[in-house]
């Protein structure tokens, strides 16, 4: 009997306690890419790309369809913290207005993760125009998986001679089923890209390059892989730093 109950008490001190539905879920970090939508109180819609690094940075980029006459958006910086689900970020922008016009200010979010995958909340737009009110809405994001595609071969200076035969690798990491790539090369440290394979097919993770003695001799080369899919999504990879060809 002194045995048993010895057992009993061996194991209430060391067995794990069931979790009840109080238990803290484990946290989700919200870095990677993310797809946001909101409406604000002027009645129109927007949609930017959030890309949110470890450090608590990132870059907001606006994807509303505007006028040919509007030179593409270009990526801004941005901050965000994360205290369990509760979400903010923010950062400048532009809204274009017409061709010419802009309406520049900051965007700030805050909002709840309902998963994993996405989150929901608060944007106030605050212009840098004084005369400009504040402008309130909704907004709703969701995850981007973030394909990538990785030379393996030079990639960190190395030379090659004329002549030679190099084997070209690469790997490609993320939901991309690619069905067509191609490498390219640069001679003016990425001033220039010409191709250097035919279109290859998805499946392909190498490339023999026969480097032609056509080629001029430099200290500047640099490869640039490109993968495409059947929906025309793309990831690229350029080499690291440029390689010599002798």
């Amino acid at each position: 009997m002194k045995t048993l109950l010895s057992i009993v008490l061996i194991y209430a001190v060391i067995a794990p306690a069931p979790c009840s539905p109080v238990c803290p879920v484990p946290a989700v970090t919200i870095a990677g890419r993310w797809k946001v939508e909101f409406a604000l109180s002027d009645s129109r819609s927007h949609t930017i790309q959030f890309d949110a690094d470890d450090s608590g940075k990132g870059t907001l980029l606006l994807l509303d369809v505007t006028s040919n006459l509007v030179p593409p958006a270009e990526p801004t910086n941005a901050v965000w913290s994360q205290d369990d689900s509760q979400i903010s970020f923010s950062g400048n922008i532009e809204f274009p207005i017409g061709n010419v016009g802009r309406d520049a200010g900051m965007l700030k979010f805050r909002g709840t993760l309902s998963s994993p995958q996405a989150f929901s909340g608060d944007v106030v737009f605050i212009s840098i125009s004084p005369d400009q009110p504040k402008k309130t809405g909704t907004f709703s994001a969701m995850r981007i998986e973030v394909s990538t595609v990785q030379l393996l071969t030079l990639n960190s200076g190395e030379k090659v001679k004329r002549g030679q035969s190099v084997r070209i690798e690469w790997i490609i990491q993320g939901s991309l089923s690619p069905i067509g790539q191609q490498l390219f090369l640069s001679t003016d440290d990425g001033d220039h890209f010409s191709p250097l394979s035919p279109l290859l097919d998805g499946d392909a993770r190498s490339f023999v390059w026969e480097i032609s003695w056509a080629i001029g001799k430099t200290k500047k080369a640099l490869l640039r892989i490109r993968a495409t899919d059947v929906d025309g999504k793309s990831a690229e990879d350029i080499s690291d730093t440029t390689f010599r060809i002798k």
